[in-house]
Order: C-alpha cells, then structure tokens, then sequence
C-alpha cells in the first residue's frame, strides 16, 4: 500500500508525463506490465528444490509438472481448460468450501497450464 504522500507524488510523475511526455509513460506502463507478468516457467527442477510445489498466481507450469500432478490423484476437476489437483489445499470458511490449487490452459508448447490460485471446486 502507498502512504498518503508517496500516492500524491506518484500521481503528479503520471499526470507530468501524461501531459508533458506521452511517449515515456506509455513506456513506463509497458515495463511495469512486461516485470509483473513474465514469469519463469515452474519446472520440475523447482519443484525438486523447494520441497514442495510453490508456483506464484500467472506463473506456468511444464507440462511435465502437469503431468506429475495428474499422476498422484485424479483430478478433481478437469474440464473447459481448467484443472484442480484432486485434493483440497484449503478451505474458505467464510463460505464454506474447500479450495484447490487451480490452473487453466493458457498457453501452448511445453507450458500449457498457468496457475490461477486457490478455488472452490469446478471455479475459476
């Protein structure tokens, strides 16, 4: 979260370079877009690594991740390009459901899943 007086500072950088140098800003939305969403595809090295599985919201996965996953427990969900692992993750008390690591197909090749968060069951 910004503070007061850091937000007031960021809206005067973008109204100066909205008015003043359109080009710059259009650049500087572009690389804060390219920093948050490239994401190193999760492989089954990290997986290794980190002992558990830790893929980040956006992040993708390898298909040979993928197929790890489909391996130890049928699917509990797996249809219209979305998949949950067959085992709850957590639960959300406040409605009162399990929820599940959730990936949908978003790409092609070596990476076709991405990691969309916890989700109730058949939810995406």
């Amino acid at each position: 979260m910004f503070d007061c007086g850091e937000k007031e500072r960021v809206n005067r950088a973008i109204y100066s370079l909205r008015t003043q140098q359109p080009n710059k800003l259009r650049a500087a939305k572009l690389n804060i877009h390219l920093k948050t969403t490239i994401m190193e595809v999760y492989t089954m090295e990290q997986w290794n690594k980190d002992g558990e599985l830790k893929v980040q919201v956006g992040q993708f996965i390898s298909n040979e991740v993928f197929w790890d996953l489909c391996g130890s427990l049928p699917p509990a969900t797996w249809e219209r390009g979305i998949f949950q692992p067959g085992e709850a993750y957590s639960h959300d008390t406040e409605r009162g459901c399990a929820l599940y690591q959730t990936f949908k197909k978003n790409g092609t090749g070596d990476a076709e899943y991405q990691y969309v968060g916890l989700k109730p069951l058949g939810e995406c």
